[in-house]
């Protein structure tokens, strides 16, 4: 018996040994490493596309808002703001020697003329608006109260909208009027 089980133990111990990967086998380890792989493969590529156009977006937010401030800072420090309506504003230069007009066209921003380029390849400014937030109040009002709207697009499509409040501590009116849309 106990040489009935030591032969036993010898056989299976050989029947192991020479046991290798079938060909079934090796074809179902290649589909499931195949899977793996091309799950990992997409989920990267994924991200990658991701993260890519949430750069894009935030250097979108970022230039609209340098635009944005930058204009406003022209505004604050001018000693006199000349006229204004929706798409135009026309204000004394903050160092007190020439006028700055900002004007928008169905195109561009326009500054005296010249198209406000931005540092993004192919990205556009699609809006600028001015409206008189308290517009409301009487006709005798100190101070005007305007909110400036700018919106840039892309190549992609996408924009980036933002809006600066500055108040302007003088009497001034809006044009209503009309102009030729160059501003001048």
């Amino acid at each position: 018996m106990a040489f009935q089980a030591a032969a036993g133990l010898r056989k299976l111990n050989t029947t192991e040994l020479q046991r290798g990967m079938t060909i079934v086998e090796l074809m179902v380890a290649i589909v499931v490493s195949s899977f793996v792989l091309f799950t990992v493969f997409y989920t990267w590529n994924h991200i990658n596309a991701h993260i890519a156009k949430s750069k894009n977006r935030t250097q979108l937010e970022k230039e609209t808002d340098r635009i944005g401030s930058l204009i406003i800072a022209q505004i604050r420090k001018s000693s006199e703001i000349i006229s204004w309506n929706d798409s135009r504003i026309e204000f004394i230069n903050p160092n007190g020697t020439d006028t700055i007009v900002y004007y928008y066209t169905q195109e561009n921003l326009l500054r005296n003329g010249d198209t406000v380029r931005t540092l993004i390849p192919d990205a556009k400014i699609m809006k600028f608006l001015l409206t008189d937030k308290n517009e409301l109040q009487s006709e005798n009002k100190k101070s005007t109260l305007l909110d400036m709207t700018i919106t840039i697009k892309n190549k992609a499509s996408d924009t980036a909208t933002t809006h600066y409040n500055v108040q302007i501590n003088q009497n001034s009116k809006k044009n209503i009027g009309s102009e030729n849309s160059w501003g001048f």
